[in-house]
This record gives C-alpha cells, structure tokens and sequence, in this order.
C-alpha cells in the first residue's frame, strides 16, 4: 500500500538530512508520481534548502551588493524549479 500524502511529506522533510533508502525510497517515489500536490511540496522543500545553504555558505557581508546576490541566487533557484512544470 501506498503511503499517505502527510506520510511522504514525512518521508520527504526526513530524506533532506538521511536520505532514505529501499522500500520506504520507493514507496515514496511511487507516490510522487501519482501525486502532483506531494511532487510540488517535495520540489519546494528541495528549493528551500537549496537556498539555505546557499545562504549558508555564503559570507555574512551585509553590504547591499551581497543582499542582491543572495536576491539573485533565490530568485534564480526559484524560476529554475518552476520551469519544469
């Protein structure tokens, strides 16, 4: 049986820190495939720690031309997740 949208958003927020492997791996790419709303929430959360790591690694200058480029990175992330739809 195929797991629960709230159990792949689960499965999803826990393969972000330990990616997860076998059965549970496939039952939930199972459902991402059937499931446009869990593609989509699965797509974000990738984009966020994208993001933030991104974030993270980037000096904490706080002059303006070091917000435009952490700008310019999100809003880059951003129109590349969504270009695949």
């Amino acid at each position: 049986m195929l797991p629960s949208c709230r159990e792949v958003s689960e499965l999803a927020s826990e393969n972000l820190d330990n990616p997860i492997k076998g059965a549970r791996w496939l039952k939930m790419k199972l459902h991402l495939m059937m499931c446009k709303h869990c593609r989509l929430y699965k797509k974000q959360m990738d984009l966020t720690q994208k993001t933030v790591c991104q974030m993270e690694n980037h000096n904490h200058d706080e002059s303006s031309d070091s917000k435009k480029q952490i700008f310019e990175k999100v809003e880059a992330n951003y129109k590349k997740a969504h270009s695949n739809k």
